[in-house]
């Protein structure tokens, strides 16, 4: 297969994340919970803005209605702020911000 053809199956996978972090294929929900956290894992947000769902050595794109990362939990350590993102682990934020946006939704931004 040519990269011109990979390149539009990689564009039109199906593959849609929801505003509440639900993956759907060709608008069914993925059903399985593993998978869910699997494609969570997997999701990276690239330069350009794109988001990309890597499972081993295949990829594709996907299409969000809103962010790409979700939130488990937030908790304080002596470290400071952690925060579990979905499928990722916890991290220790240094200068979290912590909004409310329009949507009736918290957002947190912090240093990648």
């Amino acid at each position: 297969m040519n990269s011109e053809a990979l390149e539009l199956l990689r564009r039109h996978s199906g593959l849609t994340l929801s505003a509440d972090g639900v993956f759907s294929f060709h608008g069914a929900i993925v059903p399985n919970t593993r998978v869910q956290v699997l494609f969570h894992a997997g999701l990276e947000v690239r330069e350009d803005g794109d988001v990309t769902l890597s499972v081993g050595a295949q990829w594709a794109y996907v299409t969000c209605a809103g962010v790409a990362r979700f939130i488990d939990s937030i908790g304080v350590s002596q470290e400071g702020l952690t925060v579990s993102l979905k499928g990722h682990g916890r991290s220790v934020c240094a200068s979290p911000v912590l909004a409310y946006g329009p949507d009736e939704r918290f957002y947190l931004w912090a240093e990648s």
